[in-house]
């Protein structure tokens, strides 16, 4: 039976790899999960045992990858976690169509004991220490480096919290411009939201990198440098008017530039009033020159727009604005982007 180990951590795949290799596995590793999405697609093992907090494809991410794929969905998907310790993680891992959700530190016939279990299987025979020339200096080291994983267990949730922190901070900014255009803070951050799910759905690499949601957040961020009134505006904009708009993506862009770790976030806030025929703005960027980011968020936040109330306008309904955004293929949005949109629009409104 063959077993795919998916850790970042060079230490706990060979540790895990060692164990199944003693029970008579045949083990293939990978060290994140975009990687191991593509062992899996090459080699087709029996099951497979993930982390979850790993670069690129997360392990919650690669197990919605291998249950949507037709020619993996099959594979059993076991988490082995020391991080999302939750009740709530555990839920949300085990609704993705994992068949078991473990918890770091299992000692070695724990872990086996358990795997065995969810595959229904009888619990594997290990071979004697002496097979494995385990030597004193050997399980010295590798009681030192399970203390270490504890301690590097530790920073990762506490880097968590930093982020939650950080990404907090954004929204607030998101919720100060939304007060200023007398907007409920929850209609200000739906256009994120929706761009995150629909990210996710087209572009999971992408949606992983968490500056990406912080610039789906700060896209309009440079509106808090208009003149006061210019936001609730219900006569028509004068050309005054319209050059100040376009202007500020730009410079808000090159304030942020002083926060230091925003990334991608710089990208989507300059670049999402950018058109796929190039008649946007600031920089009149066309097709695929415009980061994938910024037009995933063209997309969700014009949808969003339309189907909200405005001071000048009456708000769409769900099948108009669908119908314009097809208008819009190819000249406003990018033509691959807009049917998925669709498609993840209408699944929503499913009853």
């Amino acid at each position: 039976m063959k077993v795919l180990v998916v850790d970042d951590l060079a230490y706990n795949v060979r540790s895990l790899k060692a164990i199944f290799q003693s029970a008579g596995y045949e083990v293939v590793v990978a060290g994140d999960g975009q990687e191991a999405l593509d062992v899996a697609r090459a080699q087709h093992p029996d099951f497979v045992l993930t982390d979850i907090l790993m670069p690129r494809l997360d392990g919650f991410q690669l197990c919605r990858a291998i249950k949507t794929d037709p020619a993996l969905s099959a594979t059993p998907v076991l988490f082995y976690t020391g991080s999302y310790t939750e009740s709530a993680d555990r839920e949300f891992g085990m609704g993705l169509g994992a068949a078991a959700y473990l918890l770091k530190p299992l000692e070695p016939k724990e872990l086996l004991a358990a795997v065995a279990r969810v595959l229904g299987q009888p619990e594997p025979v290990l071979k004697p220490r002496s097979h494995l020339k385990e030597t004193f200096a050997a399980a010295y080291a590798d009681r030192l480096a399970a203390k270490l994983q504890d301690k590097v267990t530790a920073l990762n949730r506490t880097l968590e919290r930093l982020e939650e922190t950080y990404t907090g901070t954004v929204a607030a900014l998101t919720l100060a411009l939304a007060q200023r255009e007398g907007m409920d803070p929850i209609e200000a951050e739906r256009p994120a939201r929706l761009a995150q799910l629909f990210c996710e759905r087209v572009a999971p690499q992408l949606a992983a990198d968490p500056n990406v949601f912080r610039g789906f957040l700060l896209h309009d961020i440079g509106k808090l440098m208009l003149p006061e009134g210019l936001l609730t505006k219900t006569t028509p904009l004068t050309p005054d008017d319209r050059a100040q708009f376009e202007r500020q993506p730009a410079i808000a862009a090159d304030i942020l530039r002083n926060v230091p770790g925003l990334g991608r976030a710089l990208e989507i806030v300059r670049h999402h009033h950018e058109r796929w025929d190039g008649a946007g703005y600031p920089d009149r960027l066309a097709g695929e020159a415009i980061p994938l980011g910024a037009r995933i968020f063209t997309i969700c936040n014009t949808f969003d727009a339309m189907i909200s109330t405005r001071p000048y306008r009456a708000k769409f309904t769900a099948p108009q604005a669908i119908a314009e955004l097809r208008r819009g293929a190819g000249t406003k949005y990018d033509p691959s982007l807009v049917e998925p949109f669709v498609a993840m629009v209408n699944a929503m409104r499913e009853p």
